[in-house]
């Protein structure tokens, strides 16, 4: 069961709108941003996190079975596609195909 009490089977796909999520690293925030606006979404910039918000055909499917954290694809309407990690304590966390960073980015962090 998610945080919000929906309930739906590993593999599901659902439509999702918005999620909120931790900040990107300073240093790869632009590349985040210019990714997700790329696909269609919105972002709205609070003090500790982010409000995205996904243009409408954006799915999500549950891609591992739960253990302390549960993964996500999320799948936008032209087939781009990222994944989300939440937590058992509800922290959302985005991560992008690391084609999309300068080597330089992926040695210091390792994937996104």
């Amino acid at each position: 069961m998610r945080g919000n009490g929906e309930h739906y089977d590993l593999g599901e796909m659902v439509p999702v709108a918005s999620i909120h999520t931790a900040r990107p690293y300073d240093d790869v925030e632009e590349i985040v941003r210019r990714i997700l606006i790329e696909h269609g979404a919105r972002i709205e910039v609070n003090q500790d996190d982010w409000t995205v918000t996904f243009p409408e055909g954006t799915t999500r499917v549950e891609i591992w079975p739960r253990a302390d954290s549960t993964r996500f694809r999320i799948i936008f309407p032209d087939q781009y596609h990222i994944y989300e990690t939440v937590t058992r304590y509800g922290v959302s966390i985005l991560r992008y195909p690391s084609g999309e960073f300068p080597q330089e980015l992926l040695r210091k962090y390792g994937k996104f």
